[in-house]
């Protein structure tokens, strides 16, 4: 199974529009389906999982974040807005086949 470095940029709008202790509607997730997929489903904790298809039935890819995101996540779930989130990017290894077409560029 081809995998794709992808870089994920979590920007302003993602982290206003995130919603805080949601595995699903956090900035992180929301900057993941922008690259991934609509019909892709995604789950961020201390890791990411994707899955495709009807109780994962057709596939899914857990990957591991870096430690320095998982931070970001929790300081996200228990800052109450002061001062605000930086915006933050990282890489990871998205299956190819879980990818928009405009993601599948490879990363140089």
């Amino acid at each position: 199974m081809t995998k794709t470095t992808t870089i994920i940029n979590v920007t302003a709008e993602h982290i206003a529009r995130g919603k805080r202790e949601s595995c699903s509607e956090c900035p992180v997730a929301l900057a993941i389906a922008e690259v991934v997929r609509e019909d892709i489903w995604i789950i961020v904790r201390s890791w990411v999982h994707l899955s495709w298809g009807y109780h994962q039935s057709i596939g899914h890819q857990s990957i591991g974040l870096p430690v320095d995101v998982v931070a970001w996540i929790c300081d996200f779930d228990t800052r109450l807005n002061s001062p605000p989130m930086p915006p933050i990017s990282f890489s990871i290894n998205i299956r190819s086949d879980f990818l928009r077409a405009s993601s599948k560029e490879p990363v140089r």
